[in-house]
């Protein structure tokens, strides 16, 4: 194992005030503020529209900002919301 590797497993998560990673929290602020921007928005969530969401800035800009793809972003608040909704621990 090279040392960046042990240093890297010996350092806590990186956490947030609330205590979530801050990817997380994002998603928790992109999914509140999609559910309140207006009809487009909240219909791309709720129909689960991949192509929709991932075309969205703050979702662009997650994804920029945490090395994901833009589609991964979209499906992982997809999977939040769904997850929100019907009680199931994220």
């Amino acid at each position: 194992m090279h040392l960046l590797e042990v240093a890297a497993l010996e350092t806590p998560m990186m956490l947030s005030k609330s205590g979530l990673h801050p990817y997380e929290e994002m998603l928790l602020y992109c999914l509140r503020e999609f559910k309140t921007r207006g009809p487009k928005s909240r219909a791309a969530v709720l129909a689960g529209d991949v192509i929709a969401l991932s075309q969205r800035v703050p979702v662009r800009m997650l994804a920029h900002g945490f090395n994901k793809s833009e589609a991964q972003v979209a499906r992982d608040l997809i999977r939040l919301d769904r997850d929100l909704e019907y009680g199931r621990p994220t």
